[in-house]
């Protein structure tokens, strides 16, 4: 047996066959869907933007606290660092917070923070990005006494 053509005739054939199979097929499977009415395109530029609407929180990447235990009158040096995996790090905005003690800048990475009482402590910093989605750390310190 040689390598035999198919005749033209054969080839026309199966062609309108197949557009029949899938003309059967488009109408069935787009006949079983709701339909929306989309309106023709303007005249002119033809083209599209898409926007994401996915945010990723900033991700904190190390802390330091020197000393974690603090005594009257001293004050530890607290300093985190921070990034926003789909923004600029530094539109990053800080808050510091501690249920009791004073820190000498609330919205810095870097600051002092202050025993008020005594015993462990648990400090609190937040970073948001410029869309709003933030990320908390907790650092613990222990306040003793003399």
């Amino acid at each position: 047996m040689g390598d035999r053509k198919p005749s033209p005739e054969n080839v026309r054939h199966a062609r309108n066959a197949l557009s029949a199979i899938l003309a059967a097929h488009w109408v069935l499977a787009c006949g079983t869907a709701d339909h929306a009415t989309v309106p023709p395109a303007p005249e002119g530029d033809a083209s599209a933007s898409v926007a994401s609407v996915v945010n990723l929180c900033p991700r904190f990447d190390g802390s330091l606290v020197l000393p974690q235990h603090i005594p009257p009158m001293q004050s530890a040096m607290l300093a985190v660092t921070a990034t926003d995996p789909d923004g600029a790090d530094s539109e990053l905005v800080f808050a510091w917070s501690a249920p009791s003690g004073v820190f000498s800048d609330r919205d810095k990475p870097v600051t002092n923070y202050n025993c008020s009482e005594l015993g462990q402590e648990q400090l609190t910093i937040t970073a948001a990005d410029h869309q709003g989605c933030s990320s908390t750390l907790t650092i613990g310190v222990v306040c003793i006494a003399d």
